[in-house]
C-alpha cells in the first residue's frame, strides 16, 4: 500500500487549493473571469464563469479529507476564505 507522510499530504493538499482558487475566480488569481465574461456572448460567458466556480468549490469539498491532514493548506485556506 502507498501511504502519504505529512509533507507530502502539504504539498497534494496546497496544490489542490491553488487549482481551486484559480477555478473559483478567487482575488489572487481572478482575472480570467472577467475575460470569460467578454467572450463571444455575454450568456456564454456567466454561464461559463458560474460553472467554473462551482467547480472550485466541489474540488475543495471532494478533497475535504486530505485538507483536514494539513495544517498548512487549513491555514491558507482560512487566510483566503475571510
Amino acid at each position: 500500500t502507498w501511504t502519504l507522510g505529512q509533507s507530502g499530504a502539504d504539498l497534494v493538499a496546497c496544490s489542490l487549493l491553488v487549482a481551486a482558487f484559480v477555478k473559483s475566480a478567487q482575488l489572487p488569481v481572478s482575472n480570467w473571469l472577467t475575460e470569460a465574461i467578454e467572450g463571444p456572448s455575454t450568456t456564454s460567458g456567466l454561464f461559463y464563469g458560474a460553472v467554473m466556480v462551482n467547480a472550485g468549490v466541489y474540488l475543495l469539498l471532494r478533497s475535504a479529507p486530505l485538507l483536514e491532514r494539513s495544517s498548512i493548506a487549513v491555514a491558507v485556506l482560512l487566510l483566503v476564505a475571510v
